[in-house]
């Protein structure tokens, strides 16, 4: 039993998503949604969990 991990080319929060669902991978990698200097605005880990989460991905909860 491999772990498959998603990595590169997430956008979105959907694209991650999408990655998790449908492409049936356990974990993604999302370094460049987070500190990429190309982007306008970076995303943080509670904004990408809070998305993930109304987009139905289960995953940890957030610990304040």
């Amino acid at each position: 039993n491999v772990p498959v991990i998603a990595s590169g080319g997430a956008g979105t929060a959907q694209h991650i998503a999408d990655g998790l669902t449908a492409g049936a991978a356990q974990a993604a990698i999302i370094s460049s949604m987070l500190y990429s200097p190309r982007v306008e605005r970076n995303a943080t880990v509670r904004e990408l969990k809070d998305a993930l989460g109304a987009l139905g991905v289960q995953m940890r909860p957030w610990v304040d």
